[in-house]
């Protein structure tokens, strides 16, 4: 399903088992949707951003996984593994590993870096759409 954010509320944050920092939010979305999203920066996503999205109930109030239109076939969209998610996690990291290091920067410079993490992850997507699995003969 695709809408767009008309209300994001912070909510904290928490560690992952793994250590990482993730950011709660709170989110309404424009068909009326609302549940909890959690992601690995505090600028993930902005009201006014289109998505698309699944709802998921739980123990703990309705959750929401949001991706931007056209990753891949959208949250959900290979049958209960998020398959699209795995592949644009593979091409933003293939991409900040292609860059040199972040650090003491202006804020500036992190726009600029973002583009570029973008258009190269874009570009892998891009290519890994056009390429065949390998055969053996």
């Amino acid at each position: 399903m695709q809408s767009k954010i008309t209300v994001l509320t912070p909510e904290g944050t928490y560690q992952t088992g793994r250590g990482d920092t993730m950011y709660k939010f709170q989110v309404t979305l424009e068909d009326g949707t609302h549940g909890e999203v959690s992601a690995k920066t505090q600028d993930r996503w902005s009201v006014g951003d289109e998505v698309e999205y699944t709802q998921q109930s739980t123990n703990w109030g309705p959750k929401l996984k949001l991706q931007r239109p056209g990753m891949a076939g959208g949250p959900g969209a290979s049958g209960g593994r998020d398959v699209s998610g795995q592949i644009a996690s593979w091409a933003v990291g293939a991409a900040v590993n292609s860059l040199p290091p972040l650090s003491n920067v202006n804020e500036i410079e992190v726009q600029q870096y973002r583009e570029q993490v973008e258009k190269i992850a874009q570009s892998l997507l891009a290519a890994r759409v056009n390429l065949k699995p390998f055969s053996q003969p």
